[in-house]
């Protein structure tokens, strides 16, 4: 059975991307209650995240973390508008893993209209719902090597609109 996500809130964009560069250049915790797996991951999200955020996405206050062993499946449940366009950008805190995102509707049909998916603990995916609606992201982290499977990595997901 999939992990639950743990939703976040932060105040501002900008304290945001400074916390997680913080982070990322000086490998610090700053005291946060995610494990180190989940801060790598929420790092490799906002790289995905910025050249998104430059051509005028909007970047969510909450994210989604936690950690799942190698090839399992993570959903997440959101709210989408028809008339918007999202990206949802994940990242693993491995960065030889290949991340996959997948946004599906109530039916279990694929909405995605462009995906990225990076070998380097990165992956994204745009959607334009068709519909007002709920929608669920799932992401799956797949390992290079066979002797990963079991272990545990952590990932994260972020999300932007315009």
């Amino acid at each position: 059975m999939p992990t639950l996500a743990r939703q976040t809130n932060c105040c501002s964009h900008a304290a945001r991307l400074a916390a997680f560069v913080l982070v990322a250049l000086l490998g610090v915790g700053m005291g946060s209650a995610f494990s180190p797996l989940e801060e790598d991951a929420r790092s490799f999200s906002m790289e995905v995240a910025a050249p998104y955020l430059k051509k005028g996405f909007k970047l969510r206050a909450e994210q989604w973390s936690g950690e799942i062993k190698y090839g399992e499946q993570t959903p997440v449940k959101f709210q989408l508008f028809k008339g918007n366009q999202y990206w949802f950008w994940a990242g693993s805190s491995d960065e030889k893993s290949t991340v996959s995102v997948n946004v599906y509707d109530t039916d279990g049909k694929s909405v995605a209209s462009r995906k990225i998916r990076w070998k380097k603990g990165k992956g994204g995916v745009r959607v334009v719902p068709p519909v007002t609606g709920t929608y669920i992201v799932v992401i799956t982290i797949e390992s290079k090597t066979e002797d990963n499977s079991g272990e545990k990595i952590g990932w994260a997901l972020a999300y932007g609109y315009r």
